[in-house]
């Protein structure tokens, strides 16, 4: 009797699974056959490509070379703001170059303007009046001062 238990206990499935009795119609023998209920979770097969990231960063620093049209800045929020001759690119919040110059960093006290649906966005409900922000503005080098008659050449 012990050994028949025995075989019982060894033969229960583990979890996820079910028995199902097999036998032939009208036979008296009748087998126990161990069936798996779930699909095996084996991740590492099914493994895509990753995702790259959005690289969002600070493209062109303090005192470098910007030329008309660079990104300066690349952002999903609000952390630095356009200042002079910068201006916001089509998607997200990008900083672009409107001119060739010296980037600047500066921080200064924001003067929004809710007229742009942007600052509306980020700053819509908040108490501005203390608030400090990162502007970059770019400052265009100074054209020189030496000129000739156009008669004289």
């Amino acid at each position: 009797m012990a050994a028949a238990l025995q075989r019982i206990v060894s033969s229960l499935p583990a979890r996820g699974q079910q028995l199902v009795l097999v036998g032939a119609p009208g036979s008296s023998a009748v087998q126990l056959q161990c069936v798996r209920g779930a699909a095996k979770g084996n991740r590492a097969c099914r493994q895509g490509p990753t995702a790259r990231g959005q690289r969002l960063n600070v493209y062109i620093h303090d005192g470098m070379i910007a030329h008309k049209g660079d990104m300066i800045v690349k952002q999903n929020r609000l952390r630095f703001h356009p200042g002079l001759n910068v201006v916001f690119g089509p998607t997200r919040q990008t900083l672009i170059a409107a001119v060739e110059g010296r980037v600047m960093l500066t921080r200064e006290k924001v003067d929004l303007d809710f007229n742009n649906p942007r600052v509306q966005k980020f700053y819509e409900g908040r108490n501005t009046e203390a608030l400090y922000k990162k502007y970059f503005h770019v400052i265009p080098e100074p054209q020189g001062q030496t000129f000739r008659l156009v008669s004289q050449i």
